[in-house]
C-alpha cells in the first residue's frame, strides 16, 4: 500500500492560560510572537523601545492547536507517524487529549506513532510550551558543577535549553524569545518505511570517482524490498531487507572525468542529480563530485590551515552567518537566497554557520550548493560552559544523529567545528582560580571529545575541528593571541579599540572572527528610529546598541581617523566608510601575507533586526560600504598599498587564480586638488595563486615633511583575464584623511538608462571625491561599486541593478551622494 501524507500547515490556534478569554491565529509553520504582532497585541518590537515591553510574554505558557481530519485511507495503515522538526522548546503534543510526544531540544526532529490516538474523522492536536526561563532556573539547581553563561547574553541558563541562545539577546541582537513550529508538521500514513534524501561518499582516483549513493531509511516493522539508485545516466538496482529502525541501503556508480564542484570563483558549483526510488516513494537530491581536504602541515610559520579543494588550495573568503531574523517567521527562502547570492556577487566563497544560531534549514544548504560556498558549520555552542551530565549529552547525541546525516549530502559543507569560542569560557569563567580552571576544563574537554567521536561515527569524509578558535586538535593554545596555527579569533581592534594598524600585529594561518561597528543607514534607522530620537546617544539609538562599549569605540576612532561628521545623517554614513577601512586593513594585510594565511571570515555578514552592528549587509538585505569593499578586497586579484615596519609603502597584487597573468599599474601621486606631481608604471607577471610585491610608493622629495597634502591613485589596465576585465583601483593617503585640507569636489551626476534592466550613474567631479556612498532610500538594489573616489577629468560610470522596476523620476527623488569632504561641511 502507498504511504499516505497529511499536512498539518496553516491556521492554528494560539491561546494562554494568562491571557484567559483571548484566541489568536497564528500560521504554522511559524512563532508566537508574529502571532502576537499580526493580532495587535504587542507593538511592533523592533521600533524605538517596544523591546521591553514584550519581555513579559516570554514567562508566559502557550497552547496551540488545530482541529483536522483524518481520512479512512490514513488510519488503514500499519502506522501513522507524527513528525515534527524545529520545534521551540519545551513542548508537550496531544492527539484528541492524549499526550503523544514531549519535545525539549529545538534541533531535533521527533517522530511518534500516533495512530492509536486517531480517530475518523475530526481530531484535535494541540501543543503546550512552557516558558524556558522558570525550566532553566529549574535545571541549573540540579547541575552537579555550575554551567555559567555568557555576559552578552541577558537571559539566564539558557546555555542548559537546547535552543538558539541568541533568541536570548546578544551584543547585536534583539532579547526575543520566541515560541513555536518552524517547520511542517505532517502524518504519515506508512506500512513499511520513510525515506531520507540520498546521499553520496566519493572516492577519487585520477580522472574518476567511485560514487557510493546511499539512502537511509526508517522502518517500522520488517520487509524486502528493490531500491532503485538514478545518477550520471545510470540506473542500479538492489534488494533489501529491512529491519524495524534505520537501515542504509547502498550502491555504487563510477563517473569518468566528472564535473566537479567548486568554490566560488574557482569553477563552477556543478550538481548532478541523484535520485532514490522505492515503490511509491521517490527522493532527491543535488550532489556535487569534489574533494575537501583541510592541510594542517607544519611549516615555516608553525602549522597551516588551509582548505584544499579538488587538489587546488583556497584561500578562504567570506564572512560569519547568524540567524537572518528574530522571528523565525520572516526566515523565508527568498531572503536566503538574496542574501547568499550577495555573498557570491561580493566574492565570497565561504560562510560560516556561528554556533550561537541555529543549524540553517535546507534551503540554505542547497543555496550554498549552488553558489559555490563553503560552509564552515558550527555545532550549536557558544561563549559558554554547558553541562557534562549523561542527560545533557544523550540530548544532544540524538540532535546530532538528525542533523549531521541531514547535512552531510551537501557539497557546500566543508566542515565541522565543535562549538564557538568554549575554550575561551573555560577561562573567563574560572576568574582567575586555578581550581575552577581544572574543573571546566574537564567539563568541557567531556563535551568536546562526545561531540567529537559522534560527528566522526557519522561523518568520516570531514574534518571535526575541535573549537573555533582553535589550534587544533589535542592542542590547547590560545586561539585569541597564538597566530602560527589554527583558527585565530582577533578582537583587538573591534572589541578594545586599538587603532586599525594592530591587525598588521598578526599573521593568522586562517582568521575566522574579527569585526567592527557602523551605525546602520538612514533608511534603516527610520524603521525604528522616530525623528525627534535622530542622536546616536537617544534613548532608541541606545536600546539598538547592544554592545556593552556602545558607540564610545566608533566615535574615539573618528577622532583618529577623521573629522567630527556635522550632523546626524553624516556620523551614520563616516560610521559605514570607517568600519570598511577597519575591515579593509586587516583582510588586505592578511590576504598579503598568502600563504601564510589561507583565510578570513570577518564578524558578520547579516542582522537579525535593524540595529548598530558590525554587519555587511542591513537587515534589509542592503549593502554597507563594507560589502562593496568586500567585492574588492576578496577578488580574485587584488591590490594594496601596506606601510611595512621599516616605512617603506609597498604596493601588493595577490591572485587567487589559476593561471598567471600580466599586471600593468599605473601609480599617480596627486595634490589634492587633483593635479598630478608624479606618474609611474609599473608591469609584472603576477603567479596563479600568489602574493607578490608590485612596486613601492614613494613621496616626492618636495612633499615629505607634508605627507598630508598628497595621495596616490593605483590604477590597473583593464585585462580579461583578471576581474572579468575591471581595471582595479585604490586610493592610498599618506596621512590620516583629518589632517588632509580637502576641497569641494562639487560633484555632478548624471542619470542615464541602459535601456535593459539597470542605470547608468555617470559621475563627474571639479577636485578629487573621497569615500563617494551612493545611497537610494526606500529602493531596493545593487550598485556596481560605492565607496570610491572619483578623480578629475575621470568619468566613473556606476551601474544600479534595482530590485524592482523604478523610473529615472524615482532615482532622482531617492538617490543621495555622500562624500567625505561634505561631512564635515
Amino acid at each position: 500500500m502507498s504511504n499516505t501524507k497529511l499536512c498539518l500547515d496553516g491556521d492554528w490556534r494560539l491561546t494562554s492560560p494568562e491571557m484567559v478569554g483571548t484566541e489568536l491565529k497564528m500560521s504554522v509553520p511559524g512563532d508566537n510572537y508574529t502571532a502576537l504582532l499580526s493580532a495587535g497585541v504587542i507593538p511592533d518590537p523592533y521600533w524605538g523601545t517596544n523591546e521591553k515591553k514584550i519581555q513579559k510574554y516570554a514567562d508566559m505558557h502557550w497552547i496551540l492547536e488545530r482541529d483536522f481530519t483524518a481520512e479512512k485511507e490514513l488510519l488503514e495503515h500499519h502506522c501513522v507517524i507524527l513528525e515534527l522538526e524545529r520545534v521551540d522548546t519545551l513542548a508537550a503534543v496531544f492527539i484528541n487529549g492524549k499526550k503523544v510526544l514531549t519535545a525539549d531540544n529545538a534541533f531535533r526532529r521527533y517522530r511518534t506513532d500516533v495512530r492509536k490516538f486517531l480517530k475518523s474523522g475530526k481530531n484535535n492536536i494541540s501543543v503546550k510550551f512552557d516558558p524556558v526561563i522558570p525550566e532553566g532556573a529549574k535545571r541549573n539547581k540540579k547541575l552537579p558543577f555550575p554551567a555559567p553563561m555568557v555576559g552578552c547574553c541577558p537571559t539566564p541558563h539558557l546555555n542548559l535549553i537546547r535552543k538558539p541562545i541568541c533568541h536570548g539577546g546578544w551584543d547585536w541582537g534583539i532579547q526575543l524569545l520566541v515560541s513555536g513550529i518552524y517547520s511542517s508538521v505532517c502524518l504519515y500514513g506508512v506500512d513499511d518505511f520513510l525515506m531520507e534524501q540520498p546521499e553520496t561518499r566519493q572516492i577519487f582516483r585520477g580522472n574518476s570517482v567511485k560514487v557510493e549513493a546511499g539512502v537511509r531509511v526508517e522502518a517500522f516493522r520488517a520487509c524486502t524490498r528493490d531500491f532503485i539508485f538514478r545518477f550520471n545516466g545510470e540506473t542500479k538496482t538492489c534488494t533489501a531487507k529491512l529491519q524495524p529502525g534505520w537501515n542504509y541501503i547502498k550502491t555504487e556508480f563510477i563517473v569518468n572525468r566528472p564535473k566537479l564542484w567548486w568554490p566560488n570563483g574557482y569553477g563552477g558549483p556543478h550538481l548532478y542529480l541523484l535520485e532514490a526510488e522505492s515503490g511509491d516513494q521517490t527522493v532527491s537530491s543535488r550532489i556535487g563530485l569534489r574533494e575537501i581536504k583541510i592541510i594542517t602541515r607544519k611549516d615555516r610559520w608553525g602549522r597551516s590551515f588551509t582548505f584544499r579543494v579538488n587538489g587546488v588550495s583556497v584561500f578562504a573568503k567570506g564572512a560569519n552567518w547568524i540567524p537572518i531574523d528574530a522571528f523565525p517567521s520572516r526566515q523565508t527562502p527568498d531572503r536566503y537566497e538574496k542574501l547568499l547570492e550577495s555573498m557570491r556577487l561580493a566574492n565570497m566563497n565561504m560562510v560560516r554557520v556561528w554556533g550561537g544560531g541555529q543549524y540553517e534549514q535546507e534551503c540554505f544548504y542547497d543555496y550554498c550548493d549552488e553558489k559555490g560556498l563553503l560552509v564552515w558549520q558550527d555545532l550549536m555552542f557558544s561563549c559558554c560552559l554547558y553541562p557534562a551530565t549523561q542527560e545533557f549529552f544523550d540530548d544532544v547525541a540524538g540532535e546530532l544523529e538528525y542533523q549531521v546525516p541531514r547535512l552531510r549530502k551537501h557539497a557546500s559543507l566543508a566542515l565541522w567545528c565543535g562549538d564557538n569560542e568554549l575554550r575561551g569560557a573555560v577561562s573567563w569563567r574560572s576568574y582567575g582560580r586555578t581550581d575552577l580552571l581544572i574543573r571546566n576544563h574537564i567539563q568541557y574537554d567531556r563535551l568536546n571529545l562526545m561531540l567529537g567521536k559522534k560527528v566522526n561515527e557519522m561523518d568520516p569524509d570531514r574534518v571535526f575541528w575541535p573549537s573555533s578558535p582553535s589550534a587544533g586538535q589535542d592542542v590547547m593554545s590560545d586561539g585569541w593571541h597564538d597566530d602560527t596555527q589554527g583558527d585565530m579569533h582577533f578582537w583587538e581592534v573591534g572589541a578594545k579599540g586599538k587603532e586599525f594598524n594592530a591587525y598588521r600585529s598578526v599573521k593568522p594561518r586562517f582568521c575566522s572572527e574579527f569585526g567592527y561597528h557602523s551605525f546602520p543607514s538612514m533608511e534603516m534607522v527610520n524603521m525604528f528610529c522616530p525623528e525627534e530620537q535622530k542622536n546616536i546617544y537617544s534613548p532608541v539609538m541606545a536600546l539598538h546598541q547592544k554592545f556593552a562599549q556602545g558607540n564610545s569605540p566608533m566615535v574615539a576612532m573618528f577622532e583618529k581617523q577623521f573629522r567630527m561628521p556635522s550632523d546626524f545623517a553624516k556620523t551614520l554614513y563616516l560610521s559605514q566608510v570607517q568600519q570598511a577601512i577597519a575591515i579593509k586593513t586587516g583582510v588586505e594585510y592578511w590576504r598579503s601575507s598568502k600563504p601564510r594565511c589561507m583565510g578570513t571570515l570577518f564578524w558578520q555578514l547579516n542582522e537579525n533586526w535593524p540595529t548598530v552592528s558590525l554587519s555587511s549587509l542591513e537587515y534589509s538585505g542592503k549593502w554597507k560600504p563594507l560589502m562593496y569593499n568586500a567585492r574588492r578586497f576578496y577578488a580574485p586579484v587584488m591590490i594594496t598599498a601596506i606601510a611595512e615596519k621599516d616605512e617603506h609603502i609597498t604596493v601588493f597584487a595577490v591572485s587567487d587564480l589559476l593561471k598567471d597573468v600580466t599586471l600593468k599599474l599605473t601609480m599617480k601621486y596627486r595634490s589634492l586638488d587633483g593635479t598630478i606631481l608624479k606618474s609611474e608604471k609599473h608591469e609584472s607577471l603576477l603567479k596563479a595563486g600568489t602574493s607578490m610585491k608590485a612596486g613601492v610608493l614613494q613621496i616626492p622629495e618636495s612633499l615629505k615633511e607634508t605627507p598630508e597634502k598628497l595621495f596616490c591613485e593605483i590604477v590597473t589596465e583593464p585585462n580579461p583575464d583578471i576581474n572579468n576585465g575591471e581595471p582595479l583601483r585604490y586610493t592610498y593617503f599618506f596621512a590620516p584623511e583629518k589632517k588632509c585640507e580637502l576641497y569641494d569636489p562639487e560633484l555632478q551626476m548624471e542619470i542615464v538608462s541602459d535601456g535593459k534592466k539597470k542605470w547608468e550613474i555617470k559621475l563627474r567631479t571639479a577636485k578629487p571625491a573621497f569615500h563617494v556612498v551612493l545611497d537610494l532610500n526606500g529602493l531596493s538594489g545593487i550598485f556596481s561599486d560605492n565607496d570610491i573616489t572619483v578623480i578629475p577629468g575621470d568619468t566613473r560610470v556606476i551601474h544600479f541593478f534595482p530590485g524592482e522596476a523604478c523610473t529615472e523620476k524615482e532615482l532622482r527623488e531617492h538617490l543621495t551622494v555622500m562624500d567625505l569632504y561634505g561631512s564635515y561641511h
